[in-house]
């Protein structure tokens, strides 16, 4: 019997309530990550390139995240009209946003490293005085 066999819906519940809290901040993180590297961007070009890289993310959390962001000053957003289709929002990464984006990317990878060490066995048996009388 496999661990969805043995815990049924109760497994389920507890990885989806994880992945929504995991995500949180993560999805910010990319972003800025994008529309940084993007230079600027509008939002659906931006849903585009966030799925072709691999994350699972659809309009109706884009879009609240990009006016949350404007709002806290990470983003900035301006209304362009290109010579053919209609006007768009273009959001370019503020100077903020750029502080911030380099700080949570340091975190980020610190705690990467550390859940990599873990998992390689930084707390196993002998590695800590935990359990030692």
């Amino acid at each position: 019997m496999g661990e969805q066999g043995a815990f049924g819906d109760e497994l389920e519940r507890a990885i989806e309530k994880w992945r929504g809290q995991s995500r949180k901040g993560f999805l910010e993180l990319c972003i800025l990550a994008c529309v940084k590297s993007a230079g600027r961007s509008y939002g659906f070009a931006m849903l585009e390139r966030l799925k072709g890289a691999g994350l699972d993310i659809g309009e109706g959390s884009l879009y609240p995240l990009l006016t949350r962001l404007v709002r806290e000053d990470m983003l900035e957003a301006s209304w362009e009209t290109p010579a053919e289709g209609h006007p768009r929002k273009y959001y370019r990464v503020s100077a903020m946003g750029d502080a911030f984006l380099g700080r949570v990317r340091e975190e980020r990878e610190r705690d990467e490293a550390a859940y990599v060490a873990i998992m390689a066995g930084a707390c196993g048996p002998g590695t800590g005085d935990a359990g030692q009388a």
